[in-house]
């Protein structure tokens, strides 16, 4: 039996309700469902609390092979590891929050929210300067390709650096509470009140901003079907490269509007441990900047291997749903584990 099993089972044989265990563990009864439905698991103070209330083992609980709750089977068992488990309780305390480190915490990252959103829209947009020196150029009639390099691609290398320059800046912001993303939390009911007060609130507001930027995203190639008409009936080839820049310009705002506002909602998640952000979710941390790093700098190799500015947007429409794909996978891998 897994912990969830177990956890349902011991309580019925105690012959307690979901409410009255939440009671003598004090926690929500919302958490004993979590807890036996396998969405979420007890932290590890709230596993030595419910080993002894039963009167079984931590082994017992934690361990899918040792089937006998039986405390006389596992008498001895308990002695050898009796030390280990106060070492891990000792090891894995859950970090007490102050009110400070919180209240800093979220102001940082709403800072960095604006910073990060930025930044990533000057990724993508970076090269809207060689589309737009090639449309005039096009335009006036002048063939050269030096002007191309000359001024377009110091813009674009510019703006790269700008970005990458931000990003650095933002995460020595938020440097000082990484551990907020990576160890178990014990924080004040006071920040855990006002955190949910605020999804509550914020909740309508993120779900149409989400909707808004990913709509962005499946309308972007709106200015390439529209300045297509224009081909047809004049042959000007230079609104197709107008249109591409308007495309990557649609791209940058939508993808800079989904990145501020998942920000600004995970802030949240984060001091509460839910969502992405539960014990047994964040060992999965590492992966998130890693591959929005990656993403990034595959769009910008691949457009300049291409040259297809006018098709490579198409990875940051796919980069979210591959996402929520790895990480899943990456999830089940750890909890097979």
């Amino acid at each position: 039996m897994n912990l969830a099993d177990k956890l349902i089972d011991l309580r019925k044989k105690a012959g307690l309700s979901q409410e009255e265990l939440a009671e003598k563990m004090d926690v929500t009864r919302q958490s004993v469902s979590k807890w036996e439905s396998a969405q979420s698991m007890p932290d590890l103070e709230k596993i030595i609390k419910l080993s002894e209330f039963y009167n079984v083992s931590t082994d017992y609980l934690l361990k899918d092979n040792i089937k006998s709750s039986n405390p006389n089977d596992l008498q001895q068992r308990d002695d050898i590891h009796q030390t280990n488990n106060n070492e891990i309780k000792n090891e894995c305390k859950p970090i007490a929050v102050s009110i400070d480190d919180a209240n800093g915490f979220i102001q940082a990252k709403f800072k960095t929210s604006s910073l990060i959103a930025f930044a990533t829209f000057l990724c993508i947009t970076s090269p809207i300067g060689i589309l737009m020196y090639c449309f005039f150029a096009i335009a006036n009639n002048i063939t050269s390709d030096i002007n191309i390099v000359a001024i377009g691609l110091p813009i674009l290398l510019i703006m790269v650096a700008i970005a990458v320059g931000i990003y650095i800046y933002a995460e020595s912001l938020t440097s000082k509470y990484r551990y907020i993303e990576k160890e178990i939390l014990d924080v004040p009911s006071e920040i855990l009140n006002q955190a949910n007060e605020f999804k509550q609130s914020y909740h309508s507001k993120y779900t149409a901003l989400n909707i808004v930027g990913v709509c962005m995203c499946i309308l972007c190639a709106i200015p390439i079907f529209t300045f297509t008409r224009f081909l047809e009936v004049d042959g000007r080839g230079e609104y197709m490269i107008l249109a591409t820049a308007l495309l990557l310009l649609i791209v940058g705002i939508a993808v800079a509007i989904i990145i501020k506002n998942d920000i600004i909602w995970l802030t949240y998640d984060k001091l509460l441990q839910q969502g992405d952000y539960t014990i047994d979710k964040k060992s999965t941390q590492k992966f998130n900047s890693l591959y929005w790093s990656s993403i990034t700098a595959i769009y910008l190799v691949v457009s300049f291997i291409t040259t297809g500015w006018n098709y490579t947007w198409i990875i940051w429409v796919v980069a979210p749903s591959l996402y929520d794909i790895i990480k899943n996978l990456l999830i089940k891998r750890n909890k097979s584990k």
